[in-house]
């Protein structure tokens, strides 16, 4: 379908940012939130994120996608209403807070196995709905999760530091972007 609209690009003065001003301002919004989350989290855990570590870019994602369901606008609504139809409804955790998740694949399974483990929220996949957890292993997607207790049982420097995965390879070694679910297949 062709749009008779007419698209007109353009380029900003050189070393000109501040002709930039809604991106600028949208730029600045995230990096408060960014540090806003990882200042939370380290105060937490008492240990200091560091650079390299893959939870660095979960806490740009969340950052970003704070903003977009809570921030409301001058048309009073938020970009999440705008594009969904509707406002965001959904239960959360703080992030990197230590939750129990449903592990995919387990319901009406083996009765014997524990059916929930423990992992760090990452967030929620705006798609699906579904929770995005944080494991030693990788990053994987779940339907539903539990808050733990205490304060003490919600916030390991542990997990934090031994979890693995980024938003473009969620599971280490597999170059693939796809959050995975980890159903065990019963073998042959």
């Amino acid at each position: 379908m062709e749009r008779p609209e007419r698209i007109v690009l353009e380029s900003p003065p050189v070393k000109e940012s501040k002709s930039n001003g809604a991106i600028e301002n949208a730029i600045q919004q995230v990096q408060g939130q960014f540090r806003t989350i990882k200042d939370g989290l380290e105060s937490r855990i008492g240990k200091r994120i560091k650079g390299e570590s893959p939870i660095v870019p979960w806490i740009v994602l969340r950052a970003a996608r704070a903003l977009n369901r809570y921030h409301v606008s001058q048309d009073s609504k938020t970009a999440y209403r705008r594009w969904k139809g509707k406002e965001f409804k959904r239960d959360v955790a703080e992030f990197a807070e230590s939750v129990m998740y449903l592990k995919p694949g387990t319901q009406g399974k083996d009765k014997f196995s524990a059916r929930w483990e423990r992992g760090l929220w990452l967030g929620i996949r705006d798609e699906t709905s579904e929770v995005i957890i944080g494991t030693e292993l990788g990053v994987v997607k779940a339907r539903d999760f539990k808050r733990m207790g205490s304060s003490g049982e919600r916030w390991s420097a542990q997990l934090v530091q031994s979890m693995s995965g980024t938003p473009w390879e969620p599971t280490p070694g597999k170059s693939d972007d796809a959050i995975q679910v980890r159903v065990r297949l019963p073998e042959e």
